[in-house]
């Protein structure tokens, strides 16, 4: 049967356990002050040791549970005494440090215990719990940090410029901005324009339909970036120069030339026929044709006097730009068909006029006519039949050309005579050193009747004058 002292101190040890185990569900808990491992002790003056505080001996194990449940620094705090008036002898103990169970006798609160010098099995077990809680409520309370993570978007640490979006890309929980043409980059802070080089004072825009950067160039330059001159490899022929407008480039050519470079006449184009001549009207700009008579048109390919007909050995030509014909000596008439007049000059009215040959000459040229020549044997007859008032000898208009050469003779006029009926007993002319023509008088009895003789100057004959007829011939 257990003692007083020993119910005593198994009650106290229950107590005691029940006050650890409240203690260790609170924090903070306070945890005895303890040095070198020995629990705080007095000496009494009979030499028997009194505990100076409830519970102060642990042992490892309690120790260890406590710590694991609260893990902190400790820190050791003055122990409660019972109220007993004794010395103290104080040593600490580490929590880590295995206590041992030897003791002596102790009086608490005037009671006295008996000094046991082992303990048993079941005591000390409940010393040491009531011990370890003693020990937990020293403790130093802890205090514990809690990090608390807070999830943050990506678009809020991505800037996006020139009114670029941020786009948040579910699945790997990254972003990227969303840009605005014409700006691109990690962060729409490029333009086009930066990367889009635009020479030679072209400048950059975008175009908004196509979606891209372009240059606009300035004449005479062209290209993707105004990098090329429109001319080069243009080569301009005949003076012309190469311009550029509105970015293309062409040869302005000097008249007549034309072409894309110039390498055209414009009468390569312009044909003039049956022997035109073609040339560039600087006025009219324009290249023509200068035609032979008598053609005409753009080309000279009418003959203008296909609906003329000239008679006596008349000759169309055209006289602003319209066929006339054009006739012979004294012949007159639209077409020449009027034969010219022979009138045998007077000194009265029954009296013919008898000079020297150049006398003659004058004398006609005078009245307007030309002394009397034949261009064609048609002529000569007419004359001979028809027109001769007198049959005596007569001056004729022709002239030597030569004077060492009696078989040349021209008319009075300059041109060569074209008809000539020369006497041929003896053959004429064969006097060189004269230089005038006189027609026979009409004689049937003499082999050289309206024949022709080459005379001196000198002698004095009768003469006829040459005329055209004025107005409609009869």
């Amino acid at each position: 049967m257990l003692s007083r002292s020993r119910k005593f101190l198994l009650f106290l040890t229950v107590a005691v356990l029940l006050g650890a185990l409240c203690s260790i569900l609170s924090v903070p808990i306070l945890l005895s002050k303890s040095t070198s491992g020995n629990a705080e002790s007095t000496e009494h003056a009979d030499g028997s040791t009194a505990a100076t505080g409830i519970g102060t001996m642990t042992t490892k194990a309690a120790i260890t549970t406590s710590l694991s449940t609260i893990s902190s620094s400790t820190k050791t705090t003055e122990t409660a005494t019972s109220g007993t008036a004794s010395k103290p002898s104080t040593t600490t103990a580490s929590p880590s440090t295995l206590l041992t169970s030897n003791s002596t006798p102790t009086t608490t609160s005037g009671i006295e215990s008996e000094t046991s010098t082992t303990t048993t099995s079941s005591t000390t077990q409940s010393a040491e719990m009531a011990t370890s809680a003693t020990t937990s409520m020293m403790t130093e309370s802890t205090t514990t940090t809690v990090l608390t993570t807070t999830a943050i978007s990506p678009c809020e640490i991505i800037t996006c410029l020139n009114n670029g979006t941020c786009i948040e890309e579910e699945n790997n929980n990254q972003a990227e901005c969303n840009c605005t043409e014409p700006f691109f980059g990690d962060h729409c802070e490029r333009h086009r324009c930066n990367e889009h080089i635009c020479h030679n004072r072209g400048f950059c825009s975008f175009d908004e339909v196509l979606q891209e950067a372009k240059c606009s160039c300035f004449d005479p330059f062209i290209g993707d970036h105004c990098e090329i001159h429109a001319c080069d490899g243009i080569i301009c022929e005949n003076g012309g120069t190469c311009s550029v407008e509105n970015g293309d480039a062409k040869c302005y050519c000097i008249e007549p030339f034309f072409g894309d470079n110039c390498e055209k006449h414009r009468c390569n184009e312009h044909i003039c026929r049956n022997k035109g001549v073609c040339s560039f009207d600087e006025t009219l700009q324009e290249a023509k044709c200068s035609c032979i008579d008598p053609y005409v048109g753009d080309n000279c390919e009418i003959n203008a006097c296909d609906d003329i007909n000239c008679q006596n050995g008349g000759t169309c030509y055209l006289e602003d730009k319209l066929p006339k014909c054009k006739c012979e000596v004294s012949y007159s008439g639209e077409n020449c068909e009027c034969p010219p007049l022979f009138v045998r000059q007077k000194e009265s009215q029954s009296k013919f006029l008898k000079i020297s040959g150049n006398a003659a000459k004058d004398h006609c040229s005078g009245q307007g006519g030309f002394l009397t020549f034949f261009i064609n044997k048609e002529e000569f007859d007419e004359y001979i039949t028809n027109q001769r008032e007198n049959a005596a000898d007569e001056w004729i208009g022709y002239i030597q050309k030569f004077p060492d050469n009696n078989n040349l003779y021209t008319t009075v006029d300059g041109e060569d005579a074209r008809f000539l009926k020369w006497a041929d007993d003896p053959d004429e002319p064969n006097n060189k050193d004269t230089h005038w023509v006189e027609l026979y008088g009409a004689n049937p009895l003499t082999h050289r009747s309206n024949k022709m003789n080459d005379l001196s100057s000198k002698y004095e004959l009768e003469f006829s004058c040459r005329f055209s007829q004025n107005g409609n011939c009869p």
